[in-house]
């Protein structure tokens, strides 16, 4: 089964809205899509009855082959589902120096934003009864959040990487995942016994708050987009002038 590109959601109640919003006819409906409307009308304190009157008219709107005796299974659950899960709203997020640490011991700035990209997005969406961390979505769709760009061959690399260096561990696949089309693992790296180190307020913009370090000294750096290296202002300027007096004695 190849790799299907899924989008983040990181708050339900913009989500919620905007489908709301948008008159965008659709081939399908999605049941997760019908799960977070039900938990924001649900959160308007509308009545189940109501809801479901929400769910029929956004399915109409949105698909006009609709059949409310087919959907009604979906929406039964969609609704059903909303009365035990909150809606989930954008947070911020911290990670601690053990962890950025443990992610800058790879050595290599890319695989380095990926570790910290997935960190950050399994610290916003998990549930406070499990002490673990996982990430539920393949590198297809999280890499782009990472700035990351590379092809089929060299995500399924990164992949066996990162567990040969045992930052993740594979999860027995189940069932849900699979037919979505989502990885499922859990991070090695996680480590909630240390203090925040790196605050990050939006988790769609997580990967400009990874600190950046100096290739040369390790000194942290503010990070300049424009710049095409990762150097501290004192040892670039140290090496253009090795560079200089190279060449002026050749």
């Amino acid at each position: 089964m190849g790799e299907v590109n899924l989008m983040i959601i990181f708050d339900e109640k913009k989500y919620a809205i905007n489908l709301l919003n948008k008159t965008i006819q659709r081939d399908y409906i999605k049941w997760e899509d019908l799960l977070i409307l039900a938990k924001y009308f649900r959160s308007l304190d509308k009545s189940e009855k109501q809801i479901r009157i929400e769910l029929i008219n956004f399915c109409i709107n949105s698909n006009p082959n609709f059949n409310e005796v087919i959907f009604d299974k979906s929406i039964s659950s969609a609704i059903s589902k909303s009365e035990k899960q909150h809606l989930k709203l954008a947070h911020p997020v911290t990670v601690n120096k053990i962890e950025i640490e443990t992610i800058r011991s790879l050595q290599n700035y890319n695989y380095e934003k990926i570790l910290f990209v997935m960190l950050v997005i399994s610290r916003h969406n998990k549930t406070s009864y499990n002490s673990n961390y996982y990430i539920n979505y393949n590198l297809a769709t999280i890499l782009p959040y990472a700035k990351v760009y590379v092809s089929k061959s060299e995500r399924d690399y990164i992949k066996h990487y990162l567990y040969e260096k045992k930052m993740i561990e594979a999860i027995s696949p189940n069932t849900h995942y699979y037919m979505n089309g989502r990885d499922n693992f859990k991070l090695l790296y996680a480590n909630d016994n240390s203090g925040s180190y790196v605050s990050v307020p939006d988790p769609i913009e997580s990967v400009f708050f990874y600190p950046v370090f100096c290739e040369i000294c390790g000194k942290e750096i503010g990070k300049k987009y424009h710049q095409r290296h990762e150097m501290c202002e004192d040892c670039y300027l140290n090496k253009r002038k090795d560079v200089f007096l190279f060449n002026a004695y050749r």
